[in-house]
């Protein structure tokens, strides 16, 4: 569905050679206003409205004059024709099987210099995705709302929960964090005070209890693990002999000896009946190197810090960096 004619100049902020804002734009952030105003029932009460920044993206409550220049310095944000958290309805969907994509985000972050219109949460959403995703979600350059007759695929769905978690809210009305940075936050705090698992699911059980009954903390630590878990880059746990010998892996995974020092890979069974299950004596972690590798490459800030041993201009006869020897 194509931006309504009456809503293009939303997304015609700058005129000619990027020089000054448009009249057009202008007048119809008066218009947006004015509009808010009449149909949000928190300015009545607060005397502010949501912002609809491309910064903001509708979960802060504003002053009308910090709108106006948070508009005129940053635009709205993607998509946002229909004003939706400002009182208008949503048009009816002429095909009942139709999933809305959110394209032209991703198309914004990744074919642009814009990443920092994003909040750092949704930069590292953005860059876990890569931009292999975003060449799968991609339809069109221009901010409008792609409807498809299909669901996205599993990554491309991943991609769009994670950026959800990113952009919502911890309750309604929360400007200080949302569903993901809360979440990050805590795993944080678990890791720098060494915090037990017991402790982690009381803190959290607490602040959901002192929270409006609609918040989106998570209830317990295997929650918030979860939440964050595609984020994050893989192991591999591998068994390895308990002095460091061997690690049983490929041809040697059904081993139960080290082949070197004779060392048991797993403990002694204890004597009686029924089935027993195998009790490793130690394993290794494994941090696989060519997903760290691509996940360097396709964020945008450390993808051009990859190439400038390629990419740097070097004089002639002169060694500066020993990327410009032939070695």
């Amino acid at each position: 569905m194509e931006v309504p004619e009456s809503r293009t100049w939303m997304y015609n902020r700058v005129g000619p050679n990027r020089v000054g804002i448009t009249e057009e734009f202008l007048n119809g952030v008066e218009y947006f206003i004015v509009y808010a105003c009449q149909n949000s029932s928190e300015f009545h009460s607060t005397g502010t409205i949501r912002c609809p920044c491309v910064r903001c993206k509708c979960t802060k409550y504003r002053g009308l004059d910090d709108i106006r220049m948070h508009l005129y310095q940053k635009g709205f944000q993607p998509i946002y024709h229909c004003w939706t958290s400002h009182g208008e309805e949503m048009p009816n969907i002429p095909h009942e099987a139709t999933v809305y994509v959110q394209t032209d985000t991703a198309n914004y972050y990744w074919q642009s210099s814009n990443r920092d219109s994003f909040n750092p949460y949704e930069q590292m959403v953005m860059d876990a995705a890569g931009p292999s995703v975003g060449q799968e979600l991609l339809q069109e350059d221009n901010y409008n709302q792609q409807f498809v007759s299909e669901p996205p695929n599993p990554e491309a769905q991943r991609f769009f929960d994670m950026l959800t978690a990113a952009q919502a809210p911890l309750w309604d009305g929360c400007e200080s964090h949302s569903e993901l940075s809360a979440t990050m936050r805590l795993l944080s705090i678990k890791a720098d005070y060494n915090m037990s698992q017991g402790c982690f699911d009381d803190v959290v059980h607490l602040m959901k209890e002192t929270m409006p009954a609609d918040n989106r903390m998570p209830a317990t630590f295997y929650e918030a693990k979860k939440s964050i878990s595609r984020l994050g880059l893989g192991n591999q746990r591998i068994n390895c002999c308990t002095n460091g010998g061997m690690i049983y892996y490929k041809d040697d995974a059904n081993l139960t000896h080290c082949k070197f020092c004779e060392a048991d890979r797993y403990k002694p069974r204890r004597s009686g009946r029924g089935n027993f299950k195998e009790i490793l004596v130690k394993r290794m972690w494994y941090l696989p190197l060519i997903p760290r590798l691509q996940r360097l490459f396709s964020s945008t800030v450390t993808a051009k810090e990859m190439r400038w041993h390629y990419e740097h201009q070097q004089e002639a006869d002169i060694m500066c960096h020993p990327s410009d020897g032939e070695a």
